[in-house]
């Protein structure tokens, strides 16, 4: 499928989201990293830490995985900007930035952050 979009524009950039589960992806959900890898640009893992009950140093160590397994695909980090899907208060800005710093300097090339408008805040910030 990848080769069939870069033959129709080669700038496009074709990406995979999935489970931030690591070595777990292949046998719950079918997401082989390694192999995914070598049909994407990009991979982006959904850690919404609020779901999974973890804090900061948990995008921390996962993002190592996932930079580390993922072969030549890039990393983009998926942060939910709210607390978790049973609470959809807004998580603060500034930890949001933390947590975008704390995927950049542990390999990912880039941050999406999820349901964006649920934290106004970050509309006028940057991630440095």
């Amino acid at each position: 499928f990848s080769k069939k979009v870069k033959e129709v524009n080669p700038s496009l950039t074709v990406s995979a989201t999935v489970m931030p589960e690591g070595d777990k992806d292949a046998y719950y959900y079918g997401q082989d990293i390694k192999a995914i890898s070598k049909h994407v640009d990009v991979i982006v893992p959904m850690m919404y830490k609020g779901n999974y009950k973890e804090d900061s140093d948990w995008i921390k160590d996962t993002t190592r995985w996932f930079v580390y397994a993922s072969g030549n695909a890039k990393i983009w980090i998926g942060l939910q900007t709210y607390q978790s899907d049973f609470n959809v208060t807004d998580l603060p800005a500034d930890e949001l930035i933390t947590d975008g710093k704390y995927a950049f300097d542990n390999g990912a090339k880039g941050v999406i952050y999820f349901r964006w408008g649920m934290n106004e805040e970050l509309e006028n910030r940057k991630i440095s």
